[in-house]
């Protein structure tokens, strides 16, 4: 039997675990630990991908990670492939390191990523490998705490979810939260949906499933079509999108434009350059500096654009 294809949409959040094939461990010393991390951060700029949060055990690791454009599978496909040719030329062994299809939960980030950190961050301590998780290096604990720099790691994401008010000290903030409950009752595992292996409510799963289902209708939609509807959400004329301006809305709005179409294959950066009589890497700059505080109005725009298709 096929096995089912993940959920993919850009912008979603998984909490990914691989494990070592029959339980064997993974990493030998700190010049493994090493690597991985050396791996993750090359393809974190190859992929365009996020991590918010990552421990390595010794037979087994977990991430909890947001993607982009390119797939989960292909992320995880790269990192695993190339850490096994690793660790197998360095121990003189063949065959695989890791234990069949990774497991990989999509996460509801806005009510379930923050107990997903905790999660992953007190696996030391569920496992009785410290008493105390600052005494575990191998996890993003202590740059969460500041105790260490990991300049792939996002962690802005997680501590807006912890601050509501901006003045609060996020380090603190953070503290306070893993302080906050027992270490033994968090258990991800009852979250199991029936459509997705999921950590989400039932809000949630309906709305991955209408995904699932409008995607091939939003790739029919044209690019003059999907230009027309983002004017509509900022209530802004498509002439004024012509204009060449310095005009920061418009720059924004061009480069929304721009993420949406190529991540739907509705077009390509040159179709979007010539449509708006801009150079094209214009464009890929523009698309490569974009901060990730406008990931959730760029999510507004995507869920308007397919709420109005699915309508129509």
């Amino acid at each position: 039997m096929a096995r089912k294809s993940r959920v993919h949409y850009p912008g979603a959040y998984y909490h990914v675990m691989l494990r070592g094939n029959g339980g064997m461990q993974i990493f030998h010393d700190q010049d493994d630990h090493k690597k991985l991390l050396d791996l993750l951060q090359e393809t974190i700029i190859r992929f365009e991908y996020r991590i918010h949060a990552f421990c390595l055990m010794t037979n087994h690791v977990h991430f909890a990670i947001q993607v982009r454009n390119v797939s989960l599978s292909k992320i995880i496909q790269n990192i695993s492939f190339r850490y096994t040719q690793y660790f197998n030329k360095k121990t003189k062994r063949i065959g695989h390191l890791f234990q069949g299809r990774y497991k990989a939960l999509i996460v509801d980030a806005d009510n379930y990523l923050l107990q997903l950190i905790r999660y992953i961050h007190l696996n030391p301590l569920r496992a009785n490998m410290v008493v105390n998780i600052l005494d575990y290096p191998w996890s993003s604990h202590l740059a969460y705490l500041g105790q260490s720099k990991i300049h792939w790691l996002t962690t802005q994401f997680v501590f807006d979810l912890l601050t509501n008010n901006k003045n609060q000290e996020t380090v603190t903030a953070y503290q306070e939260f893993m302080s906050d409950q027992p270490r033994d009752s968090v258990n991800f595992s009852l979250s199991m949906q029936k459509s997705f292996p999921a950590i989400c409510d039932d809000v949630f799963m309906k709305k991955l499933i209408q995904l699932q289902k409008i995607d091939e209708r939003i790739i029919k939609v044209t690019l003059r079509e999907l230009v027309k509807l983002i004017c509509e959400y900022y209530a802004v004329k498509e002439s004024d999108l012509y204009m060449h301006s310095q005009n920061r809305l418009f720059s924004k709005i061009r480069l929304m434009i721009a993420r949406l179409v190529v991540q739907l294959k509705v077009a390509n950066l040159t179709d979007i350059a010539t449509y708006f009589n801009r150079d094209m890497s214009t464009f890929s700059r523009g698309l490569s500096r974009m901060p990730i505080s406008d990931d959730g109005e760029f999510d507004a725009i995507r869920y308007y654009i397919e709420s109005t298709i699915v309508q129509a």
